[in-house]
């Protein structure tokens, strides 16, 4: 073949354990995101302590009512709520710091 556009790089030389340390470095200063997804069945509001000890940043939860924006606002949490049926559907729930927005018509119902 004529091709010779190509030139092989030179080798690399690595060092495994400097890079070891950069990476641990990195993941020292990043922050961490906690997403919690849940289907709490109903009654979030006497299971709210059941998914607050997880500790979420974001929280998905299913089948809530709607009723349950209110129950997390209580504990520092914005939300919104996608659904038909007011007892049971959907919610993003964000801890403060977030701001949850919805960006397009939901489909379905």
């Amino acid at each position: 073949s004529s091709f010779t556009g190509l030139t092989p790089s030179p080798p690399v030389q690595s060092n495994a354990s400097h890079t070891l340390r950069c990476c641990a470095t990195k993941l020292r200063n990043m922050a961490l995101l906690r997403i919690v997804t849940w289907n709490c069945g109903m009654a979030l509001a006497r299971k709210a302590q059941g998914l607050l000890g997880l500790h979420p940043d974001i929280a998905e939860v299913q089948e809530c009512s709607k009723k349950s924006l209110e129950v997390l606002h209580g504990h520092g949490f914005s939300g919104l709520w996608f659904g038909a049926n007011p007892n049971k559907a959907l919610a993003v729930f964000c801890r403060t710091g977030f701001a949850p927005q919805a960006v397009g018509k939901p489909f379905g119902k």
